[in-house]
């Protein structure tokens, strides 16, 4: 794609009409074309050229050193600016005497690389939560020294998270403490054997639910995320699970799908608790076939898009049709990621919510906004999730569930829901 010299305010124009549609320069993430053109720029756009805008403020979002690293064939991206804004426009990703040899060098370069991705298997990386109880010897038990010698435990795969002391009786109270474990890295017994070593503090330590097979056994509702590349369900995950927000180089590409459980208390009427297991999928086109075997089962399923990339409620809307054809009966949940961007410049949001509702009432599903970020929203999405499946599993009527979170569902969309798929 050639837009002529990106200095001048009529190739800028073609750039913004260019990126209506779309995310990013090639395909459905940042790449070399990007900051080829991004460079080529003398500035930030006009606020009167939004997509252009918002793009340029996506790719300066990212450091130098991040936007280097970006794929794509760097040597062939140099954004040279035309003479004028005519046909004879210099091509963005090559001149035209390019030398064959080295055009066929790049070809079998790009050929092999591709061969090579196709070739690695896809990983699962599977965590469990744990609550452990630490109980003391006596009501003279240093607690605050106990939890900081349980939390001293540190080895690859284990994340602790938040305590709480519990009495247990004549003034005793034990720690409860929960943490998060990759399966294949840590273990129970483990963890256990690691407290228990702390023996003028420690005299005993249990595990809820006995271990990580009963309580991979006792996860009531399956849920599943799904969603173009780069949309933030991983974000959106490491949110939920462990309430903390990994930065663009804090993780890598989701590659076959990852999994958590964690246990909800719910408010009333319900009064009960919930385990969701999540499985995070991975939203490159290459994994498709893939991330069926995943959804599979699943009771509830929350399509994801972000809110400042237009096309990636269409990739959310291809997901509603594979569920409808392959889960009839799992519950959808629309949700708009990277809230916090569309709140600091409201400019960015460049996804219509006319359309995300109308796309809502259709599926008859719930429709949130949320910002891994700021954590906001999170925590009630998977609230209503678990509720909505209380509600399903009792029989309780929207009515009677009028404390807990407030969907926004009502009641034609219910009934359309129940002729079009069964609420789980």
């Amino acid at each position: 794609m050639s837009f002529g010299d990106l200095k001048t305010e009529g190739a800028v124009k073609k750039l913004n009409a260019y990126l209506a549609d779309k995310s990013y320069i090639e395909g459905y993430q940042p790449t070399a074309a990007d900051v080829a053109v991004f460079d080529a720029l003398s500035g930030a756009p006009k606020d009167s050229l939004n997509h252009a805008l918002r793009w340029y403020k996506h790719i300066a979002s990212y450091s130098k050193a991040e936007r280097s690293g970006f794929p794509g064939d760097k040597s062939k991206n140099a954004a040279a600016p035309a003479a004028n804004d005519d046909d004879d426009d210099v091509d963005l990703f090559g001149s035209d005497d390019e030398n064959d040899a080295e055009a066929e060098r790049i070809k079998q370069e790009r050929l092999q690389a591709y061969q090579e991705k196709k070739a690695k298997k896809p990983a699962l990386v599977a965590k469990s939560s744990i609550v452990l109880d630490v109980k003391p010897w006596d009501d003279e038990t240093d607690m605050a020294e106990m939890e900081r010698c349980v939390r001293s435990i540190a080895t690859d795969g284990l994340l602790w998270g938040a305590s709480k002391l519990v009495p247990v009786g004549y003034g005793i109270k034990k720690l409860q403490i929960g943490c998060v474990v990759e399966d294949d890295k840590v273990g129970t017994d483990f963890l256990e054997e690691e407290i228990t070593k702390f023996e003028d503090l420690v005299q005993s330590v249990d595990s809820d639910e006995d271990g990580r097979d009963s309580a991979a056994a006792s996860v009531d509702i399956k849920v599943v995320l799904l969603g173009q590349r780069y949309v933030g369900k991983t974000a959106l995950m490491e949110r939920f699970l462990h309430d903390r927000f990994l930065s663009a180089d804090g993780y890598l590409t989701t590659i076959g799908a990852a999994y958590g459980s964690k246990r909800l208390m719910l408010q009333a009427p319900s009064n009960r608790s919930v385990v969701l297991g999540v499985w995070d999928t991975a939203g490159g086109e290459e994994y498709h076939s893939l991330t069926r075997i995943y959804y599979r089962g699943s009771r509830a399923a929350v399509l994801c898009y972000d809110v400042t990339t237009a096309d990636s409620l269409d990739r959310a809307k291809f997901w509603a049709g594979e569920l409808a054809k392959h889960e009839p009966d799992c519950r959808v949940y629309l949700c708009g990621c990277k809230l916090d961007l569309a709140t600091e410049d409201p400019a960015a949001r460049t996804v219509s919510p006319a359309a995300v509702k109308k796309f809502a009432n259709d599926l008859g599903a719930s429709t949130f906004e949320t910002s891994s970020k700021t954590g906001e929203n999170v925590a009630e999405l998977f609230a209503a999730i678990a509720q909505d499946f209380v509600r399903g599993s009792s029989g309780d009527s929207a009515a009677e569930a009028s404390g807990t979170v407030s969907l926004s569902r009502n009641a034609n969309q219910q009934q359309q829901q129940q002729k079009k798929q069964c609420g789980c």
